[in-house]
């Protein structure tokens, strides 16, 4: 029997759903699930470990250079709960931006420095995720934002990545209360 051009294989049909089905697999680390040992460095080369952090609740922002933009909503009205509710800052925030694309000299000192910038104007800590260690470790993907709550014990309880939904922002502050008790 011949097979016709326009229809693929059972093979390549296989290979071509994993290779559709794959990216969406891996984006987010699933609720419930322990976040590993993930390892990123401020620009100062001061590594920070989410692992360290199990007994606080976490909070992980995940960005590079052309998503940075898509949750600042969700940034800034946790900034103004933070002005607002002191208990909330029993959390710690993990502001991670993927640099990978300038782990080069002299890329990579360009790079430190903006993100050095960045951290300044915000007043916050930036990390840095150079190698895409931090990115793969929680299997997240390249180019989108993401953003993960973890519990107290290290377990995602809030996991989506793109641009935030005001429900989801909602959802994600609302859990965020819940974690420090209000």
């Amino acid at each position: 029997m011949r097979r016709s051009p326009l229809l693929p294989s059972s093979g390549a049909a296989l290979l071509a759903a994993a290779l559709f089905v794959a990216p969406g697999a891996l984006a987010l680390p699933t609720p419930g699930a322990h976040v590993p040992h993930a390892v990123a460095e401020d620009p100062d080369g001061m590594s920070i470990d989410l692992a360290w952090l199990r007994g606080r609740p976490t909070l992980v922002l995940y960005e590079d250079k052309d998503t940075s933009s898509w949750n600042q909503d969700l940034r800034d009205q946790l900034a103004r709960l933070a002005q607002r509710d002191p208990r909330s800052r029993v959390v710690a925030v993990v502001p991670v931006v993927d640099v990978g694309a300038y782990d080069f000299w002299p890329a990579r000192g360009f790079a430190r420095g903006a993100v050095r910038q960045e951290a300044e104007r915000s007043g916050m800590t930036l990390y840095c995720d150079w190698g895409g260690g931090f990115r793969q470790a929680l299997s997240l993907r390249r180019g989108t934002s993401s953003t993960i709550l973890l519990d107290r014990a290290g377990k995602v309880i809030f996991a989506r990545e793109g641009k935030l939904s005001p429900d989801d922002a909602r959802t994600l502050v609302r859990l965020l209360l819940e974690q420090v008790g209000g």
